[in-house]
């Protein structure tokens, strides 16, 4: 067992809540911008401040001043001197910058925020949960400088320059189309090429029964056996679907009930609060390798990972931790045991948010009762950091009761809301592969029983 350190534990903050409480007390360093941002309407803009010891936190903001507003942002933290000054060496070979004041920086962050709101398009989870808190307050005390923002005409402007995913693009247009009219905003294509062109002016132009019969058609050939173009195809013709299917206000409706879910602090590594040990123990990387192999093992070979994890009890106790990793385990051994051990585990800890997603999701697929899809509220109750592993559960599982809720709108919701969930890269593309392997099933089944 781990001893508890008896010196006075000092919380120290996090780069994120640092960030959030501290930063706007930090000297503004520098502000650079991309010196053909005019031109292209795509403002690339870094912000940087410097700390008492000399370091550098930087936040760097892609602004599209003609219609999307602030599309990206990440952050540095308390990074050296030398090494800021390399990165910006580096950022410069790609992109030349120019260096402008505060207060020109802040008005085009905004400007580009306000008049993409306009049209229903709200800033990046990144900039909305920390990097605009390195940003100052927008009051009156910061001065006013006009920015242009969309086209000539003054309606939106979207150009098109393979930043965002075929899907996206379109979902980008059939937002404008909504918000400000058809034949009131300009497109500009500059990925497309001349048979991609054809393709899109025909995939408008299908009814939905045409749709329809071109995805059985190709869904008949089996997707392994899908040609590269034919997969594109597929899945832009069972958007299409989607978007002739679902209701756009309804789906709405589901997005918008899921923004609060954004909101909690993510913990990349296992905390103590996760493995249920109290906040003086101290979690040492020998400890976090043993979690992540047993979590490896479970699936594939669960009597080994049944061995670590009584490893890892020795280690840290009798905790909910080991007892939702002990029921994964009984699950791909035994049904049966498996149904009695859960009962128990829950009835001995009630307040363990990872038993409570199984029972939830368990209750779904059985014919007790209607199951309502999870909120973070029911599952993670006043906790304000979770971990990374308890999110990607957490959101894994609340498409699987999705999915068996037969409700194509809030299936079509989730899809698109993958682009707001903040969590790695590698993970996002498991949780989009799934849901677009779910939306296939769906439309399988939807349309068979017509």
């Amino acid at each position: 067992m781990a001893k508890s350190n008896p010196k006075k534990h000092v919380q120290l903050l996090s780069p994120e809540n640092y960030i959030r409480q501290k930063s706007r007390n930090l000297p503004i360093y520098e502000c650079r911008i991309n010196s053909d941002w005019k031109e292209g309407q795509l403002a690339s803009i870094i912000l940087s401040r410097v700390h008492s010891n000399g370091n550098i936190s930087f936040s760097i903001y892609l602004v599209d001043l003609g219609c999307l507003g602030v599309k990206d942002s990440l952050y540095y933290f308390n990074m050296p001197s030398d090494e800021y000054q390399d990165y910006i060496e580096k950022f410069e070979d790609k992109l030349p910058s120019e260096t402008i004041s505060y207060e020109l920086a802040h008005n085009i962050v905004y400007a580009g925020i306000q008049f993409a709101e306009e049209y229903g398009f709200k800033p990046c989870k990144e900039f909305t949960s920390v990097t605009k808190y390195m940003l100052e307050e927008d009051t009156d005390g910061i001065e006013l400088i006009e920015i242009e923002v969309g086209a000539k005409d003054g309606n939106p402007l979207y150009i098109n320059n393979g930043y965002e995913t075929p899907t996206k693009v379109n979902q980008i247009l059939k937002q404008l189309e909504k918000t400000a009219g058809v034949g009131n905003f300009t497109f500009i294509d500059n990925v497309a090429g001349f048979e991609d062109e054809e393709w899109e002016e025909e995939l408008a132009e299908m009814t939905l029964q045409e749709l329809k019969d071109q995805f059985g058609e190709l869904n008949s050939k089996g997707i392994e056996n899908l040609t590269k173009d034919e997969i594109v195809k597929f899945n832009e013709i069972s958007d299409e679907i989607y978007v002739h299917l679902s209701s756009g206000e309804k789906v709405d409706e589901y997005f918008d009930s899921w923004q609060n879910e954004l909101d909690l602090e993510l913990d990349v590594n296992y905390n103590n609060e996760f493995i249920g040990v109290d906040t003086n123990f101290v979690i040492t990387d020998k400890l976090l390798k043993i979690i992540d192999e047993t979590i490896l093992q479970i699936d594939k070979k669960p009597e080994k990972a049944d061995k670590k994890i009584a490893e890892l009890e020795k280690l840290i106790g009798k905790t909910h931790f080991i007892a939702f990793l002990r029921l994964e385990v009984i699950k791909q051994l035994s049904t049966s045991e498996y149904i009695k051990q859960l009962k128990e585990y829950t009835a001995e800890f009630p307040d363990c948010s990872m038993l409570k997603l199984i029972v939830v999701l368990e209750k779904c697929f059985s014919n007790e009762s209607e199951t309502t899809v999870p909120t973070f509220e029911s599952i993670f109750e006043n906790r304000r950091s979770i971990t990374l592993f308890e999110m990607y559960r957490y959101w894994n599982d609340k498409l699987i009761m999705i999915a068996s809720q037969d409700d194509i709108n809030q299936l079509e919701a989730f899809y698109l809301f993958l682009d707001e969930i903040n969590i790695n890269e590698e993970l996002i593309d498991l949780l989009k592969s799934t849901t677009s392997l779910m939306r296939i099933l769906f439309l399988e089944k939807y349309l068979s029983n017509e």
